[in-house]
Order: C-alpha cells, then sequence, then structure tokens
C-alpha cells in the first residue's frame, strides 16, 4: 500500500451501522501480498449508492482511501461482480 488510494478483490463479511448515515465494513481482501481482513468505513445514507452496493456477501472490486496518520480505511467505490 504504497498510495492512499487503492483497490482489491473484496468480500464483504459483515456491515454494522455506525451512525443514521455512516457503516463500518469488514471485508476479506484477495491480492497479490495474499488474503487478509480489512475494516472500512462507508460514508452516506440509506439512499446512497455505495451503501447500497454494499451488503454482506457481494464480491468484487472495492477501491479505497487509506490514512495512514489515523490507519483508517475508507470505501470509495465498488464494481460488484
Amino acid at each position: 500500500m504504497d498510495s492512499r488510494n487503492w483497490h482489491s478483490e473484496a468480500l464483504v463479511l459483515t456491515v454494522d451501522e455506525v451512525s443514521s448515515s455512516n457503516r463500518i465494513v469488514k471485508v476479506l481482501l484477495n491480492s497479490k501480498n495474499g488474503t487478509s481482513l480489512l475494516d472500512a468505513v462507508v460514508f452516506g445514507g440509506a439512499r446512497s449508492r455505495l451503501s447500497s452496493l454494499v451488503m454482506p456477501y457481494y464480491t468484487g472490486t472495492m477501491w479505497f482511501y487509506t490514512n495512514p496518520v489515523k490507519n483508517a480505511h475508507k470505501v470509495q467505490d465498488f464494481a460488484v461482480s
């Protein structure tokens, strides 16, 4: 993860609501370095396109933004396959 913006094949495992409009997702990533688990935040309300795509057991390519100072990850986009 040299860049703050990156993508990987992902399987969404769990989705937990943090507030009325934000959710934390746990995803299983399959990348060149092997498989790993990652917690990331999905911003957006119930009518958000991204919130409707990120559901348990959906797979596809997921794009992330990583803040290395806070060690936080944000889902930017998800292409369900």
